[in-house]
């Protein structure tokens, strides 16, 4: 049993090792991405909120000029 198991492993180390490392990296780049995207999305947030509230200034410095 020992010996099949020993066997098994040395002819399928590549896949033994490379399948978690996927996974791994698979994880790491679905992180990287989501934390990216939330970024970008607080960023787009930001200058909505920043460019609605200069117009907001704007018009009520209009309406106390008249």
């Amino acid at each position: 049993m020992k010996a099949k198991l020993k066997e098994f492993f040395k002819r399928n180390l590549n896949v033994i090792i490379s399948v978690p490392a996927i996974i791994f990296i698979a994880g790491v780049s679905t992180a990287l991405l989501v934390v990216g995207l939330n970024n970008n999305y607080k960023r787009t947030i930001h200058n909505e909120r920043k460019e609605h509230l200069e117009k907001e200034i704007s018009t009520s410095a209009e309406l106390t000029n008249i």
